[in-house]
C-alpha cells in the first residue's frame, strides 16, 4: 500500500512540475491584475481594457512560443456618504500560452473592495 501510495504522490508531482510554467510578459503594467491581484480597479479612470502579445524564439524554433492576454476590469462607485473614497472593483482576464505542442490557458475572475483611508 505504501508503494503505491508513493508512486501516486510522484505521478501527481510530474504532472504539478508540468503546469508550473507562468506566463512571463516583459510589459507586466499592462496585465497588472495578472500579476497582483492588489491593482484590480487601481487606475483612473472607470474602465480598463488592455491586451498584450509576445512571441519568443522567433526563427530558431519551428513553432516559438507565443503569449497572448486581454484584460478588462471596471471600477463601481458605491455612492454612499460614508464611502466616498471607497470603491468596488471587477476583473476578468485570458492568457493563452503556445509553447511547441503545449497550451495553457488561463482565465479568471477578480472582484475586490478596496478602502482608501485619508
Amino acid at each position: 500500500m505504501f508503494k503505491i501510495s508513493v508512486q501516486v504522490f510522484l505521478l501527481l508531482m510530474i504532472f504539478n512540475v508540468i503546469r508550473a510554467q507562468d506566463v512571463n510578459f516583459s510589459q507586466f503594467n499592462t496585465v497588472a491584475p495578472y500579476y497582483n491581484p492588489a491593482f484590480t480597479s487601481t487606475f483612473t479612470g472607470n474602465f480598463r481594457v488592455s491586451s498584450i502579445h509576445r512571441n519568443q524564439w522567433i526563427g530558431l524554433q519551428e513553432r516559438p512560443i507565443s503569449s497572448f492576454g486581454v484584460l478588462g476590469d471596471i471600477k463601481f462607485d458605491l455612492g454612499f456618504q460614508d464611502f466616498k473614497n471607497d470603491y468596488f472593483g471587477a476583473a476578468v482576464y485570458f492568457i493563452t500560452d503556445r509553447a511547441k505542442y503545449l497550451i495553457g490557458t488561463i482565465m479568471k475572475f477578480r472582484f475586490y473592495f478596496h478602502i482608501i483611508n485619508y
